[in-house]
C-alpha cells in the first residue's frame, strides 16, 4: 500500500511518506483478506485417521490430560496426536505390544504404558471392540 520501499543490494525495508502518516496514525492502511481457496483437509490428516477408533481416541485423550495435569506438562509431551491416534488403531493389549505404536519406547511405556494400556483394554472389553489390530 506504498508505507514500505525496499532499498539497497539487500532490500532493506524502508518507510515511505506515506508509512510514516500510518505511524503517526494520520492515515489507516486497509487491511486486505488474502484471495485463498477453500480450507481442505491434506491427506496425511485425513489418512491418519483411517482405522482409529474415535471413541477410544477421545478417552486417550482425557486420559492424557489427567496425566499431563498430575506432572503439570502440556498434554504432547506425555504424548502427541500421532501416538493417540495409533494407540486407537493398534489397540495393544500387551506391554510389548504398546512398543510397536508410533511415539512409544521404552522410556514412555515405563511412565504411562501401564495406564494406557488399562484404558485400551477397559475400552475395548466394554465396547466389544477387537485388539492388537495389525496396520494393513
Amino acid at each position: 500500500q506504498g508505507c514500505l520501499n525496499r532499498v539497497g543490494e539487500y532490500n532493506v525495508l524502508q518507510l515511505t511518506v506515506d508509512g510514516r502518516e500510518v505511524l503517526k496514525g494520520a492515515q489507516t492502511p486497509r487491511l486486505l483478506k488474502p484471495a485463498g481457496k477453500a480450507k481442505r483437509e491434506s491427506k496425511a490428516a485425513h489418512d491418519s485417521w483411517d482405522g482409529v477408533d474415535r471413541g477410544l481416541f477421545d478417552v486417550l485423550r482425557k486420559l492424557r490430560r489427567e496425566k499431563a495435569d498430575e506432572r503439570g506438562l502440556p498434554p504432547f509431551v506425555v504424548f502427541g496426536d500421532a501416538t493417540l491416534r495409533d494407540l486407537a488403531r493398534k489397540r495393544p493389549s500387551t506391554a510389548d505390544a504398546l512398543l510397536e505404536v508410533h511415539g512409544i519406547g521404552e522410556k514412555k511405556r515405563a511412565q504411562y504404558g501401564e495406564e494406557f494400556l488399562d484404558a485400551v483394554v477397559g475400552y475395548c472389553q466394554e465396547n466389544g471392540v477387537a485388539m492388537d489390530m495389525v496396520p494393513s
